[in-house]
């Protein structure tokens, strides 16, 4: 990995891994989660490079969804302790 997950992605990937996938586009993440929108894209295209999310442009919307590779475990201890 090599990277430390900030507590904000961690937050990110255990939305996506719960969330319906219709409500994972950029701007319901943002108020869903109380983020800044334009921090959020920015950690989000972090994340694409990390390849942890995966996304898809339909109808001038990225939706994003969680690829095999995403550490959840490692999220998932971020936010319980």
């Amino acid at each position: 990995m090599g990277k430390i997950m900030k507590k904000s992605e961690a937050r990110i990937l255990l939305y996506l891994e719960n969330a319906d996938p219709i409500f994972c586009f950029t701007y319901y993440i943002s108020h869903k989660l109380g983020m800044d929108y334009i921090y959020l894209v920015r950690l989000l295209k972090s994340m694409c490079l990390r390849r942890w999310v995966l996304k898809h442009k339909r109808s001038n919307k990225a939706f994003y969804r969680l690829s095999s590779s995403a550490p959840l475990t490692t999220a998932k201890k971020i936010m319980e302790g």
